[in-house]
């Protein structure tokens, strides 16, 4: 079950990591409030250790939480629906949760290096990522969605 669908582009790959950004971004927001509020409105300081460690923990996993759930869900995360990209396994059947998981760590260790494995699509004659390779998957770049025309 191959895809027809090209490989998307680092430029896209990165518009969509942007819009995922804010929208992780807005989580992480919420993390702090449901923090804020379970303190009884007051600041979270140095003494509250244990509730520290818990929100730090929280922050964490609310990026993992958000890309494996969308991944898992539909093959795309909020950025990736925008920019009509869909993540998928290189034979073009649908990641595991395993998989999911390998791909963020090998993702996050691409960014290390000033992002060389993100920037390896441009040399890479498959147009993989370090990640992409490493858990043998793929960002295609899905087609526009004609309009309907009104009858």
């Amino acid at each position: 079950m191959n895809s027809s669908y090209p490989r998307a582009l680092l430029h896209r790959r990165m518009g969509a990591l942007l819009y995922d950004i804010l929208c992780i971004t807005a989580l992480i927001l919420l993390v702090g409030v449901f923090f804020f509020i379970i303190n009884g409105g007051e600041e979270i300081t140095a003494e509250d250790v244990v509730l520290r460690q818990v929100m730090r923990v929280f922050i964490v996993l609310t990026p993992i939480a958000y890309f494996l759930f969308f991944w898992m869900r539909d093959a795309h995360t909020t950025g990736m629906r925008a920019w009509r990209l869909r993540i998928q396994r290189l034979d073009g059947t649908p990641i595991t949760g395993t998989i999911a998981l390998i791909r963020l760590g090998f993702a996050i260790i691409s960014w290390i290096p000033l992002g060389l494995g993100y920037w390896w699509v441009f040399v890479s004659p498959t147009r993989l990522s370090w990640h992409d390779r490493l858990s043998g998957t793929e960002i295609i770049q899905l087609p526009k969605q004609e309009k309907k025309k009104k009858p």
